[in-house]
């Protein structure tokens, strides 16, 4: 394997990013602070990260950082309380969902991977499981 194709992460991006996702759960789960803000705050770190990612050739990570962001944004919209919080957080889906499927359309089991998780949220959003955020 060649090595030169991968770089170093950068650890600040990796905090940032932890930083925003915490703070933004925190917020909302507390119902405190201005909840829209530390919502674009978390988009803005999850967009660096995934730029870094994509840039160091490393797609697992790359796939990972975008589905724990998809899920993360499609579980607080699922545990919200108010419909404006609610349609806030969904109309934020599309940044990492449109990076997935440009990511799997790139692959060879692209289609399968792209239908896999349209399954996943399908399942998620009509409660067919369990798994979504509990406060």
């Amino acid at each position: 394997m060649n090595t030169e194709l991968f770089r170093p992460l950068q650890a600040p991006l990796w905090q940032a990013y932890s930083l925003a996702e915490q703070r933004l759960t925190q917020a909302w789960l507390a119902q405190q602070g201005d909840l829209l803000v530390r919502l674009d705050q978390l988009a803005l770190q999850a967009r660096l990260l995934s730029d870094d990612l994509r840039a160091s050739a490393q797609p697992l990570l790359h796939e990972w950082q975008l589905r724990r962001w998809l899920f993360l944004l499609a579980n607080l919209a699922l545990a919200s309380a108010s419909d404006w919080q609610r349609q806030a957080l969904l109309d934020r889906l599309y940044q990492p969902l449109l990076e997935l499927y440009a990511m799997y359309r790139s692959g060879e089991d692209g289609a399968a991977r792209q239908f896999a998780l349209q399954a996943e949220l399908h399942r998620l959003f009509n409660n067919e499981t369990s798994q979504h955020f509990a406060p």
